[in-house]
């Protein structure tokens, strides 16, 4: 899969999700320069093994406050009702509108990439 995913019917700026492959998946902020190739290092994305995907959407889903997934990567609501991810020095920020679309299209299955994962690996 190469395309990116939003939470939002409307594709509205926020939290964009693609699988890389199909034991990795790319978090990034709809928001950042889109003159920044995203394949590019400089491109501020958070990478996630498929394990820790899992445990990310489960702590969504749980609407904990904070969480962290292994000793890298830490999620947390802001005092206005936004989050923030933070992983290896990439921080992505999230409004509460963006994150709200991020929460809902995790609710309504947008993000359960296990069907599209099956079929590459089966490619591979």
């Amino acid at each position: 899969m190469t395309e990116w995913i939003s939470g939002s019917d409307a594709g509205s700026d926020g939290l964009l999700v693609m699988l890389a492959d199909p034991n990795i998946v790319w978090i990034r902020d709809q928001k950042t320069d889109a003159s920044i190739p995203w394949e590019s290092e400089d491109d501020p994305i958070i990478r996630l093994t498929w394990a820790e995907w899992l445990v990310f959407i489960g702590w969504v889903r749980q609407g904990q406050q904070v969480r962290f997934v292994g000793q890298t990567m830490s999620a947390e609501h802001t005092s206005n009702g936004g989050a923030t991810i933070k992983r290896h020095g990439v921080v992505l920020g999230f409004t509460p509108n963006e994150w709200f679309a991020f929460t809902e299209g995790v609710d309504r299955g947008i993000f359960e990439f296990s069907a599209m994962r099956r079929a590459a690996t089966e490619v591979l």
